[in-house]
């Protein structure tokens, strides 16, 4: 069994070769890489390392190595790989997870170790990936998985035998990911190659427990009764006939029953923006619904403080394009350093990277505990909420907020009318979603916040 490690330097020969000198002197000195090697080989069956560095001896690196690491696992035939490292910061992840999509869906299974800090990280967050934190056995927590994206905890606390030398290693997540890698090369190395869906439930022996947001896609079909935004999807679209690109996309986005119904046995991971309430059990591929959002923050724990950071109310008129707007608008955000949190009511707003907030059928104080969570992971520097205007009175999930924009078109275009507690209403109107256009929208939010 091949299995990758994506870490510091493996020195050639050090997975076989015992110093026992070395390993003596300052309690090992083994490299980073070498003890998740050696965790790995501990816990294995039959394994053969292939190592990539992309890590220097004091555990730093840069992600636009990550590539060429995962390039070098595939093409020497390793289908597992180990990445005991990741990192926090917002403006890593779409570029981690455009990477990580790509090879999960050649076949490769990643497992990663999220960060020591506690907060949500990349690429062990992933739906693609198998997030693994410390802990006293292998074990599942679905709180964990859902806000953090964690699939396992797993000890992190190993002794290694070298000839006649024995150690403990070092204990923390890296060192819990080596050992869920073991286990699931182990697993293969039993059952046959199987995805990782099948894999987690295989180890977990639970049945649902995974819940996901839509970030796995890299390729999709998208029903042609699906209208789309003025906005981008994340993902690549294949427009071709089902039937004629079915080999070439890993996802099918359905809009309704029939199509589920006609489409569910292709194998493929499955979008479903219908409202139908669909009973999937054991599907061993990706399946994301309105119902497995609605079961994520049903299932968020309850909060144990106040959101501190601002919140902004945006009610649209069913004219207006509200996800091309946000999604617009987040990217501005983004492009000035601030990592926007940016839900909407619009079920298809997974599609573009946004978060879908139902409001019909779940309890708006579990929802507020699910956003306290996911801005609290993810270290969120302002909270953006779309919601279709219903009334002048309607009901917002949080009682507060420290801006409620209004935003409707008229014969000039998209007015955006503001309004702030206390204080005077503003306006601005545009034609577009061009940047120097949000730059101003977002200019005006900061000034008043």
């Amino acid at each position: 069994m091949k299995i990758g490690i994506l870490d510091s330097e493996i020195a050639k020969d050090s997975i076989i070769r015992r110093d026992e000198d070395r390993i003596q002197q300052k309690e090992m000195m083994l490299s980073h890489g070498e003890k998740c090697a050696e965790i790995i080989i501990k816990y294995g069956i039959d394994i053969q390392i292939i190592s990539k560095k992309i890590l220097d001896a004091n555990g730093i690196g840069s992600i636009t190595d990550l590539p060429n690491g995962l390039e070098k696992c595939y093409l020497c035939g390793a289908r597992i790989v180990n990445i005991s490292f990741g990192t926090t910061h917002f403006r890593d992840k779409e570029f981690i997870r455009k990477i990580v999509n790509h090879y999960a869906n050649q076949g490769m299974i990643i497992i990663a170790a999220s960060s020591n800090d506690g907060y949500t990280s990349y690429p062990a967050s992933f739906s693609n990936v198998i997030g693994v934190s410390a802990g006293d056995i292998l074990d599942t927590n679905i709180d964990m998985c859902i806000q953090k994206g964690i699939d396992f905890f797993a000890p992190p606390g190993h002794e290694i035998e070298m000839e006649s030398v024995s150690f403990f290693g070092d204990k923390g997540n890296s060192f819990a990911a080596p050992y869920v890698t073991a286990m699931v090369g182990n697993l293969i190395e039993k059952k046959g190659f199987m995805t990782i869906d099948k894999i987690r439930r295989e180890l977990s022996k639970k049945m649902n427990m995974f819940l996901y947001a839509p970030d796995w896609i890299e390729t999709a079909w998208v029903s042609p009764e699906y209208q789309g935004r003025e906005a981008m999807f994340y993902f690549g679209v294949d427009t071709r006939d089902l039937q004629t690109c079915i080999n070439d996309v890993d996802t099918i986005v359905l809009c309704n029953k029939e199509e589920f119904n006609s489409y569910f046995s292709f194998g493929k991971h499955i979008v479903y923006l219908g409202r139908d309430n669909l009973n999937i059990c054991e599907y061993e591929y990706h399946f994301w619904s309105s119902n497995v959002q609605k079961n994520r923050i049903m299932l968020s724990k309850e909060k144990t403080g106040v959101i501190d950071v601002p919140i902004a109310y945006f009610f649209y008129e069913k004219d207006v394009d509200i996800i091309s707007f946000l999604d617009s608008l987040k990217k501005q955000f983004a492009d000035e350093g601030y990592n926007a949190y940016v839900g909407c009511d619009s079920i298809d707003s997974v599609l573009y990277d946004l978060e879908y907030l139902p409001q019909e059928d779940v309890n708006k104080n579990k929802i507020e505990d699910y956003i306290y969570w996911q801005t609290n992971n993810q270290q969120s520097d302002i909270i953006l909420i779309g919601e279709k205007k219903i009334s002048e009175y309607q009901d917002m999930v949080f009682d507060e907020s420290d801006l409620i924009i209004e935003l409707m078109r008229d014969k000039k275009g998209l007015n955006l009318s503001i309004n702030v507690p206390s204080s005077d209403k503003e306006s601005i109107t545009f034609s577009n979603l061009k940047k120097e256009n949000m730059r101003s929208v977002l200019h005006c939010i900061i000034s008043v916040l």
